[in-house]
């Protein structure tokens, strides 16, 4: 009698030690699961990006027109981390490019913020906003909040810890716009702040309105 008792208690105490067991391995498999999506979520960086072309060089002056010159393409991420691709895919492009510090850069944000409440938004045109100069010190920071603040509808793309994108479109001035037609190549390249009208005409023109 008292050996099946024995034998009662030792195999309930092996059950409980079971159940222990299997409780401590799914804490675990949680723990390691919430570590690895932390760590793959922190480990994004805008470093790995891919740029694809020829460069293009810096020039002086005001604006520039290229004849037959195709835009740089882009392999890039908006600030949490999803693609975005500013690709030669048969539609035109507006590509701005922005230093979310930057007082000229604010007041065309506010400009464009102005034409998208009067004029709408086209979807017969691709529009980008290239945040580069990123600085965690500097007014406006993070620049995707900045933006989305102003209104920008279009895509955010996040630039390399070295401004790789904005070298590869010979960017040397803020704000910095870069007009690609349907072809996948550059129209024109503008240097500093547009105007109201400035921007109407090259929304309009881009968009075939």
């Amino acid at each position: 009698m008292l050996n099946k008792s024995k034998q009662k208690s030792d195999k309930g105490s092996l059950n409980r030690m079971i159940i222990i067991f299997a409780l401590l391995i799914t804490v675990l498999i949680i723990v390691a699961l919430a570590v690895w999506q932390r760590s793959s979520e922190s480990g994004f960086s805008p470093d790995q990006t891919r740029i694809y072309g020829i460069h293009l060089d810096e020039f002086e002056g005001r604006t520039e027109s290229i004849a037959g010159l195709y835009s740089p393409t882009v392999d890039g991420f908006d600030f949490t981390g999803q693609p975005v691709g500013i690709d030669d895919d048969e539609r035109p492009k507006i590509i701005i490019f922005l230093a979310h510090w930057c007082s000229h850069c604010q007041e065309e944000a506010k400009l464009l913020k102005k034409y998208f409440s009067i004029h709408g938004v086209s979807t017969a045109v691709d529009g980008y906003a290239v945040a580069t100069a990123i600085d965690s010190n500097k007014p406006n920071y993070p620049p995707d909040k900045w933006l989305e603040r102003e209104g920008w509808p279009y895509q955010i793309v996040s630039d390399t810890s070295d401004d790789s994108i904005a070298k590869a479109f010979g960017v040397n001035a803020f704000p910095y716009w870069v007009l690609v037609d349907s072809e996948g190549k550059v129209v024109s390249r503008v240097k500093g702040s547009l105007t109201e009208n400035e921007i109407a005409q090259t929304f309009t023109m881009m968009s075939g309105r």
